[in-house]
């Protein structure tokens, strides 16, 4: 049985000086789905989830919320609703007081006001902070308190904008972990905007690519990280190796095709395209082995250009004939002693490309 829609949006459209910032023909969010919605600067992200929250009115299209037309239905639905914005915004005052205020406005009796907000900063771990001036907060504990404000109200769904930009990378992954836990446990929608995905992908359930106002693909984060549509998406999602190549010969029985990709002959998956038809393959640098068996299809040799440290791991320039990012752990890259200049022989899993027809 399909679950309920929670929230809906159709054919919504919105310009600002003869510029289409959004044309959304269908969006949807299920009770208790956690959505991404990522995209490059000025894709309309922040745009689309204003309108989702009700803090924007599009040119045109529908609003629905539970089977309901918003219309003018607004200020009740909001308060179904709640935002958290990539700066917090606190009010003066002790961090109880902030995260009270929205059920003081709603006319809570005090004790129960004073079990909720306790609650609320539990499940963010600042309630030692209860009684501290906001002006004294860290930027982590502010947007903890950001959110212990929007969780207290219970929000059937809550707003998310780009919540970890301002942080340092502890702070997101942690802030990130409680946030999914917490969304998960209160059993709440959730859409957030952000430019890394990957830090959500524990707990989305789905992820929206924009550009230029558009929904351009959808999907799990394992189909949107694995198998990206074209190369605005790749990019977006981490997937460096943006190789463009041709078809050689029919496809073998196996639903393999055989792909010219510079002076390279590739294996890969994907349907059967005719002899010559251009194509884009894309693979993680993760997904990049160095080669235990020379004979094995898609291995190659080539020089390495360029390496990069990073925290557990090595990222490797290599050309060879066309250019390959990989990634290695600090082990292997010790083991094999790599460093640019030298050759080497590297392994594409044929089953980890994702090969689309241009």
């Amino acid at each position: 049985m399909t679950p309920d829609v929670l929230l809906s949006i159709k054919n919504l459209r919105w310009t600002r000086a003869d510029r289409i910032i959004l044309d959304v023909p269908d969006f949807s969010i299920q009770p208790n789905e956690v959505i991404a919605l990522i995209g490059a600067n000025g894709t309309g992200k922040s745009s689309l989830l204003k309108m989702l929250a009700l803090l924007e009115k599009p040119d045109s299209g529908e609003i629905i919320f539970r089977n309901t037309p918003v219309a003018d239905r607004t200020l009740a639905i909001r308060r179904k609703m709640a935002m958290v914005f990539q700066e917090p915004l606190l009010l003066s005052g002790t961090v109880f007081k902030n995260v009270a205020q929205g059920l003081v406005f709603r006319g809570l009796p005090r004790s129960e006001i004073a079990d909720r907000v306790h609650a609320a900063l539990s499940d963010f771990g600042i309630a030692h902070l209860a009684k501290r001036n906001q002006k004294y907060l860290s930027g982590g504990e502010a947007q903890r308190v950001s959110l212990a404000r929007a969780m207290v109200v219970e929000p059937e769904i809550l707003f998310l904008d780009e919540p970890f930009a301002a942080l340092d990378l502890p702070t997101r992954q942690s802030l990130a972990e409680d946030i999914g836990r917490v969304i998960r446990q209160r059993e709440i929608s959730a859409v957030f905007v952000t430019h890394n995905a990957e830090e959500l992908s524990l707990f989305t359930d789905r992820i929206c690519i924009m550009e230029k106002g558009l929904i351009i693909q959808e999907g799990s984060p394992e189909e949107i990280f694995n198998h990206p549509a074209s190369r605005v998406a790749a990019r977006l999602v981490g997937v460096e190796n943006c190789l463009s190549g041709t078809i050689r010969g029919p496809g073998d029985r196996q639903g393999y095709q055989k792909i010219q990709v510079g002076p390279h002959l590739w294996i890969a998956p994907g349907p059967d395209l005719k002899p010559g038809t251009p194509v884009d393959l894309y693979v993680r640098p993760e997904a990049i082995l160095p080669a235990a068996d020379v004979n094995n299809p898609n291995t190659f040799s080539g020089k390495i250009t360029k390496t990069i440290s990073l925290s557990s791991q090595y990222k490797m320039v290599i050309e060879s004939g066309v250019q390959v990012t990989v990634l290695v752990s600090k082990g292997t890259h010790a083991l094999h002693d790599v460093k640019p200049g030298q050759d080497f022989q590297f392994h594409v899993p044929p089953d980890r490309l994702h090969m689309v027809a241009k």
